[in-house]
C-alpha cells in the first residue's frame, strides 16, 4: 500500500515521507483498513497534511482501482474546499537534552579576528566549572572573504576562515572530548549560503555544499542549529540576536520581543535585565559580548566588550552568570 501512496505524494517530500515511514513502521500484516489507520494516526503525529482527495482523483491504473475502492469509504471529506499544496514551513524548536545542564555559552568569536587572550579565558573557565555542554551561539566564523561589504584585499582568504574555523572545533573538541558540542548558525553563516544563491545556486542541491559540510561539524561531533530554530536549555530561549531587531539596552529589548527569559548575542555587548510579570515573577534576559576584536574596520568606534557566560540548569530552571571579560 505505501508504494502507492508514495506515488502521489508531493514530489519535494515523498522520498523523505516514505523512507520515514519504514523507518518507524515494521511491516504490517492485514488488511487495508488495519494499515490505514496506522498510517493516519502516524502521518498525524508527523503534522504532514496532505490533501486525501488528491490519492482517489488522481488513480488510473487497474491496481490503484482496486485501493480506490478499499479507501474510498474509510475517508473522511472535511470540507469540499480544493486547495493547492502549500510549501509553508514551521521550524522546530531545538530542545537540549536534561543532561546537558553545565553549559559554557560562547558566541560572536568572528575566526580569524577572534581575540586569542579573552577565548582562551571563556574556555580555562568552561574547564575549571567542569562543563557538559559547549554552546556555539553564532558568528563562530566571520566569512569575511564573501562579504557583500567592502573588503581589504589583504584579509581576504576564504580558504583560510574555514581552515581556521576547523581548527578551532578541532581544538575544542580535544579540550572537551565528552562534552557536547553545539553550533547555532548566525548571520556571518548565513553569508555562506547568499554567496552560494548568488553565483552557484545549483550546487545548494548537492550536501556537500551546506556549511556543516564545509566545516566538517560530523568529524568534530557538532550539532548544528539553524538560525530560524528558537533553542531552549530548560526554559531558557536561546538566540544568536539577528532574528529580531534590538538596540540601546539589549537585554531589555529582548524582554519586550520575547517576553520570555532569554539570552542572546550578536551585539557584542554584556547586558543584564530582569521585570516581574503578573505572576510577580522575575523574568531574567541577558545580552552576551563577543570573544572577537573590539575596534573592527567598520566600527572602529563602539561599546562593544569581551564577554561568556556559564548556564546551569536545575529542575528546568536555568540560572544564567552572564560574564564580562576585562583581562
Amino acid at each position: 500500500y505505501v508504494k502507492y501512496y508514495e506515488y502521489f505524494l508531493n514530489e519535494k517530500f515523498k522520498k523523505a515521507h516514505i523512507r520515514q515511514w519504514y523507518e518507524e513502521n515494521d511491516v504490517i500484516e492485514g488488511s487495508f483498513p488495519n494499515f490505514y489507520n496506522k498510517y493516519i494516526k502516524w502521518r498525524k503525529r508527523m503534522r504532514m497534511r496532505l490533501i486525501k482527495e488528491q490519492i482517489c482523483t488522481t488513480m488510473n491504473t487497474t491496481k490503484a482501482k482496486k485501493i480506490k475502492k478499499e479507501l474510498s469509504p474509510l475517508i473522511k471529506r472535511d470540507s469540499d474546499i480544493n486547495l493547492p499544496i502549500s510549501r509553508a514551513s514551521k521550524p522546530i524548536d531545538y530542545i537540549l537534552p536534561i543532561t546537558d545542564d553545565n553549559i559554557l555559552f560562547l558566541t560572536d568569536i568572528h575566526v580569524p579576528f577572534h581575540d586569542i587572550d579573552a577565548l582562551k579565558a571563556a574556555i580555562q573557565f568552561g574547564l575549571d566549572k567542569g562543563v557538559n555542554t559547549i554552546w556555539l551561539n553564532g558568528d563562530i566564523v566571520d566569512m569575511y572573504a564573501i562579504s557583500k561589504y567592502d573588503k581589504d584585499p589583504r584579509k581576504r582568504d576564504f580558504g583560510d576562515e574555514i581552515m581556521s574555523v576547523r581548527m578551532f572545533l578541532e581544538s575544542l573538541r580535544n579540550i572537551f572530548p565528552k562534552a557536547n558540542i553545539y553550533y547555532k548558525e548566525g548571520n556571518h553563516e548565513q553569508r555562506w549560503v547568499k554567496y552560494i544563491l548568488k553565483n552557484l545556486p545549483d550546487l545548494l542541491a548537492l550536501g556537500e555544499f551546506d556549511l556543516a559540510s564545509i566545516l566538517k561539524l560530523n568529524d568534530y561531533r557538532v550539532h548544528f542549529v539553524a538560525n530560524e530554530r528558537l533553542a531552549y536549555a530548560g526554559d531558557l530561549l536561546m538566540i544568536h540576536g539577528n532574528e529580531i531587531r534590538l538596540s540601546g539596552n539589549i537585554a531589555e529589548k529582548l524582554y519586550r520581543k520575547t517576553y520570555s527569559k532569554a539570552i542572546c548575542g550578536h551585539h557584542h555587548q554584556t547586558w543584564n535585565f530582569s521585570e516581574p510579570n503578573i505572576k510577580r515573577e522575575f523574568v531574567h534576559t541577558y545580552a552576551v559580548g563577543c570573544l572577537s576584536e573590539l575596534f573592527p574596520e567598520y566600527m572602529i568606534y563602539n561599546r562593544h566588550n569581551h564577554g561568556f557566560a556559564h548556564i546551569t540548569i536545575s529542575n528546568g530552571i536555568a540560572n544564567v552568570n552572564n560574564i564580562r571579560y576585562e583581562g
